[in-house]
């Protein structure tokens, strides 16, 4: 699941640890951080992603400033086998920018994110999102039911009431506290829950039919 948030500094080689030499690799810390001006960063905790625990993914813009030589970037996790890709091309001199879906280290280390240069470079980092896994959540539930009188000796077809917009019927079924009656059928019918009832006595008896409707919370 992808949790935007608003831009934020996370490293700047030109205010902490100095440009990446060439053919070297620089790392960096993302997730679990309360200050990030360690790095050259912002003096917070990200609007939140420093806060947010390990988080698999994060989306960052890098950004090279004044190269020594043509050459590019490879961002990619912390540990891992640099890839043969480039996040960011670059020309001697420049200052160039590219937006990346980086994966990050899930281990104990302190660092998550490892960057290669070819060239000796400055470096900044500025995150707007990262992917946590979906979070588990409970459904939200409701039983709507009605009441109908069931005469002496009679049949009763009794659908409950349709379930609220939103919701979706995952059940249903009718009851009465009367042990005189018996269930002929149960069974959904489109938005609602239909029973056939028989009341095998000789008074009436009161018969009540409901549906059990469940949504995702928030949707």
């Amino acid at each position: 699941m992808f949790v935007p948030i608003s831009p934020c500094r996370l490293f700047d080689t030109r205010l902490a640890g100095g440009a990446i030499a060439a053919n070297t690799v620089r790392s960096f810390d993302v997730t679990a951080v309360a200050d990030y001006s360690f790095q050259g960063g912002a003096a917070s905790n990200c609007n939140g992603a420093g806060a947010a625990g390990s988080f698999a993914a994060a989306v960052i813009n890098f950004t090279t400033v004044t190269p020594s030589a043509a050459g590019y970037i490879t961002a990619f996790p912390f540990g891992a086998t640099q890839p043969l890709a480039a996040t960011v091309n670059y020309g001697g001199g420049d200052i160039r920018g590219n937006l990346a879906t980086v994966a990050l280290d899930q281990g104990s280390s302190a660092n998550e994110l490892s960057v290669y240069s070819f060239a000796q470079t400055h470096l900044v980092g500025d995150i707007i999102g990262y992917f946590i896994n979906p979070q588990a959540t409970a459904l939200d539930c409701t039983r709507v039911q009605t009441s109908y009188n069931l005469t002496a000796s009679g049949t009763l077809n009794a659908p409950s009431p349709a379930c609220p917009v939103g919701y979706t019927m995952t059940g249903g079924d009718c009851y009465s506290a009367s042990y005189s009656g018996r269930v002929v059928s149960s069974y959904p019918n489109g938005l609602v829950h239909y029973c056939s009832w028989a009341n095998e006595s000789a008074v009436a008896m009161n018969v009540v039919a409901f549906a059990d409707c469940c949504r995702v919370p928030g949707r």
